[in-house]
Parts: C-alpha cells; structure tokens; sequence
C-alpha cells in the first residue's frame, strides 16, 4: 500500500499555523500486574483542520518497562494506518503515520499504539511512557493536507501501577450496647419514612442546626425515595457572609463506633451556573465528650477566594481543615482545600468522610462506588467518633434544590492495603454469620462478619470481625 507522506522528513519545516492541537498519551488501564502487556495510545483531540500524518519522540522507563519493537509493534490506527517509519534506541522511540494513499485524515482520534511488558513493580509511576524531552530532530509534529507543520501541545502518560504484592485485610473487632430490633453497629436512612422534625434537641430527630431550610422532606427522585433538601430566596438573611444563611438541620447520633460518615448527593446541572454551596458536615467528639471538629466536604461553584462573589464558577468538591498546609509546627490556618473539579452533571456522587483515629480521610465516589478524589487531614485533635450528621446549604438569596440519599453512619470497615498501601485494585465482600444484610440491626451476643477482600490478579484474603452487642 502506499502512503501519502506530506513532509514528515523534512528538517526544514513550514512555519506553523495559528491553530493547534494536543496529544495525548493513554493507557489501556491504570493498574497492571509483571508481565502484563501495557497498551498505551497517541491520542489526537482539539485540532481544527485535517490532520494527514504525525511524528512523534517518546521515550519509556527501562526500569519499569520493555519494549520489543517487531510486527505490529507500533502500529498506526486509521485513518493514519500506514507506518511510515520507527526507530527504537532504547529508552527512545521515534515513529511516523500516515494516511494511505488518496485517503482522508482527522482532526481527532487515536493516531498510533504502542506495546509494552511491566517489568518491575511500581506504585502511582510517573513518566513510565512520554513525549521526549528534550524533543528530537525533527520533533515531534503533525501535518495538514497542505504540508502545514502543527506543533501540539503534549501530555504523558498519567501515573500507572504494576502490583505485585497480594492484598491483606486488618479488621477491627466492636463492643457496643445496643436495643435489638432497633439499633445497630451502624446508623443507616434511605429516607423510605417520613422525616421526622423537631424544634428542640430530640433523640431520633433532625433538628435545626443554625436556620431552617425552606423545604426538608421525603421527596421522589428518579424513582427512588430520597431527602428533599430546599433553600428558598425568603429565608435569606441579609449580609454575606452571614452565619444564619447556612441553612439545615442536624440528626444527634449515640455511636460509640461510628468512625464513618457517608452520603448520595445529586448534582443537577444548574449546578454549574449558579451559585451553590451544599455540604456534608460531621461534628466529632474526643473520650471527654467535647467536640473537637467539624470535618466538612461540599460541592461548591463560588469564587474559591471570595465565596461573596455572586459570579459562578469553579465547580468542585472541596474539604474543611483545620490547618490547610498540614504543618501544625508553624501554627494553624483554618480554611476550605479543594479535592476535584466537576464536570459531569446529572449524577449522583458519594461523599464519604472517614475517621481513623489520626486522621480525617476524605473521598468523592461515583455511583458505582469508584473513588474520584482522596484527601487526608492529620488534624483531629484526639477524635473518636461522629456525635452528630449536618446537611446544610449556603443561601445565597436564590432558590434552589438539594437531594440526599442513602445516608449512613457507622464503623470504619475491614482495612485493605496491598504494596501500594490502598485498596484501589480490590473488591471487597463481607458475610454475617447470622445470614442477614450487613446494614440489617444486630442482636445481643456475638455476631462473625467475614470479611474477603480480592485483588486484580491475587488469591484473596480473608479476616474475621467480631460485633458483641449488649441490651441496653
């Protein structure tokens, strides 16, 4: 087959136009076992005329990766097929694609792939393939149909994980008092009932935190019973900030165990355009009991500096601290940390805060469960447990609708930790002994959770959790 070459030989090269383009370097996953063939893609996007051919430099770590150039190996992806040339002088690569002859190029898309071996083990590796640096000669370039040299802006492989190492499980025995039938090791509402509302401090009860919210009731959305949660216009109180205008209500919680706190938030669309503030608060307690912290992560589309602004923008979930460097040894600043941008709307997101004796550990889920974000706050000062769950909102003098879901509230699970020090690669399963669900009361005695935690490519492990409950 012959291949259209528009002047990717060339060291003399054209003056390059005024649009651009971007390449990127992808992976087939992000998580990888020894031996295991590693794909990773040149990926074409934002260019705005078509583009013919490309010529790229990369280079690989040697340590972590082979690389075994032959048959298919690389290989240009249509409609740039045709491999016009590579070269391999380990670490670096230099290859070039092109469309066939008489053929039609693209302005976006996969242009090439190439094939690697994990080779040693690595946990978040950076740099495992990118573009050379500094570029080659000639460098790395696209071409147009009328031998127009585009210089792309260049992204590298994001960071990858070789596993080597089968998981373990660590898990915590719990001794707590409760009345069968209607406590349990953990506090769980799905909002099937009414909400019940109280004026003054009531167990069993959502109370008033600093101003009541328009609306805080069951409400269906998408078919599902969810918390209506409304802040209207006439509720505002003037001045911002304004303590007041932080309107929810709070359900007062007896958890001797409760090391963590979680919640379904659905974030509309409108979200991205006006002004929100909708956030997941905790109120922690030390052995005293005193509260000792307001562990707090919300979703937030207000100026990061000036949450007065009135002009949208930045939406993001974001943490409360403490102390936003982290250093307690040069005093402590108070202040919000933002953990991930959002730019996917019309979704439920899972907020998790977690407390594991020296630390607040922060997490954004998808709907399925997958972790988005992760942050950590050192700064606990000795808590032990949730005493109390907020949901407010900010109100910025505008109506606006929150949804809640699936709150709980309840001990910190099985520990699953593998080389790399996280569970991101594992499943895990818990089995009672009595045959009931997980979220189900507890009976007095001991009940056995058997707890199983999977890894991608390892046999799993196992750990037994005792829950001893007591009548009250």
């Amino acid at each position: 087959m012959k291949a259209r070459i528009v002047g990717l030989a060339a060291v003399v090269l054209a003056a390059a136009p005024a649009w651009a383009a971007e390449l990127t370097l992808t992976s087939d996953k992000a998580c990888y076992q020894l031996s295991e063939e590693v794909v990773v893609t040149i990926e074409l996007s934002g260019a705005t005329t078509e583009i013919v051919g490309g010529q790229f430099w990369l280079e690989y770590d040697p340590t972590k990766l082979s690389y075994a150039p032959g048959s298919g190996n690389p290989v240009g992806v249509a409609p740039w097929s045709v491999l016009i040339f590579t070269q391999h002088n380990p670490p670096v690569i230099f290859l070039s694609v092109g469309i066939p002859n008489n053929g039609t190029g693209a302005q976006s898309g996969p242009m090439a792939q190439l094939r690697f071996t994990a080779i040693a083990p690595g946990c978040g590796v950076q740099n495992a393939v990118r573009f050379k640096s500094p570029d080659g000669v000639p460098p790395t370039r696209l071409s147009d149909r009328f031998d127009n040299a585009i210089y792309p802006t260049k992204v590298n492989l994001a960071p990858i994980t070789i596993d080597s190492t089968p998981p373990v499980i660590t898990c915590t025995d719990i001794t707590t008092t409760a009345d069968p039938g209607e406590c349990s090791a953990a506090f769980i509402e799905t909002f099937d009932d009414p909400v019940p509302l109280c004026p003054t401090n009531a167990p069993q009860c959502w109370l008033v935190d600093r101003k009541a919210p328009g609306v805080f009731t069951n409400a269906v959305l998408g078919g599902e019973n969810v918390l209506h949660h409304g802040i209207r216009a006439a509720d505002v109180v003037a001045g911002c900030p304004n303590f007041y205008n932080t309107q929810g209500r709070k359900y007062p919680l007896d958890m001797p165990v409760g090391t963590i706190l979680a919640v379904d938030v659905y974030v509309p669309a409108d979200y991205a355009t006006n002004l929100r503030n909708v956030g997941l608060w905790g109120v922690t307690y030390d052995s005293a009991p005193q509260i000792v912290g307001y562990p707090i992560l919300n979703f937030a589309s207000t100026n990061p500096s000036n949450g007065c602004d009135p002009t949208p923008q930045s939406p993001r979930f974001r943490l409360w601290t403490q102390d936003v460097d982290q250093n307690p040894s040069n005093g402590y600043q108070a202040g919000w940390v933002d953990m991930m941008s959002v730019s996917t709307f019309d979704v439920w997101y899972r907020l998790e805060i977690e407390l594991t004796g020296t630390s607040y550990i922060f997490r954004v889920k998808d709907a399925n469960g997958a972790v988005l974000a992760t942050a950590v706050d050192i700064i606990t000062w000795g808590a032990i447990r949730f005493g109390e769950v907020i949901l407010n909102a900010y109100n910025f003098g505008a109506d606006y609708d929150i949804y809640w879901d699936n709150l709980t509230v309840g001990p910190r699970g099985p520990i699953v930790t593998d080389n790399c020090g996280n569970d991101v690669n594992t499943t895990l399963v818990g089995v009672r002994s009595d045959g009931q669900p997980l979220s189900d009361p507890y009976p007095v005695g001991t009940t056995t959770i058997a707890w199983t935690a999977t890894a991608a490519f390892f046999s799993a492990a196992s750990a037994n959790a005792v829950i001893r409950s007591s009548s009250l």
